[in-house]
């Protein structure tokens, strides 16, 4: 696989234990690494065959500038899940959020927090002992595609 990588994106944001981290807001420095498959986009020469990373800087910018949590652990999963479902070329990705400006009274660069997450293959076997299998079946089905669950 492939990888595109977005490094030390900076964000001013309202995230932290603290109320004046809330109210003041700090810097955030966020970094992804996106597990991608290039090679249709290699060949075609076309955005729309590639992860576009200017529109994978634009959501986590405004999603964490949008939202505001205490830990820049939940930012890191809210961001990591809001990438793989808005860009299904992802397949996997590592998410790094730097917190220079922690309200730590020692001498440091930098807090950070960094995440792994991704799609996983599943293999679903259903048997003829459910009932009304059919039945059954053709609405399991409906209710994976409106969650859009399944890739094929």
């Amino acid at each position: 696989m492939d990888h595109i990588q977005i490094k030390e994106l900076e964000v001013f944001a309202n995230h932290g234990v603290l109320k004046q981290e809330n109210e003041l807001g700090q810097k955030f420095v966020v970094s992804v690494d996106l597990t991608v498959d290039t090679s249709k986009a290699a060949e075609s020469d076309d955005i729309e065959d590639a992860v576009n990373y200017v529109e994978v800087a634009e959501l986590i910018h405004s999603e964490t500038k949008r939202n505001t949590f205490q830990l820049i652990e939940h930012l890191a999963g809210h961001l990591a899940e809001q990438i793989l479902l808005t860009f299904p070329l992802v397949r996997s990705l590592s998410l790094r959020i730097d917190k220079p400006w922690a309200p730590i009274r020692l001498p440091l660069k930098t807090v950070s927090v960094e995440i792994q997450r991704g799609w996983h293959t599943v293999c679903l076997g259903i048997g003829s002992n459910m009932g009304i299998s059919m039945l059954i079946w053709t609405r399991l089905w409906k209710s994976w595609q409106q969650m859009s669950i399944i890739n094929w």
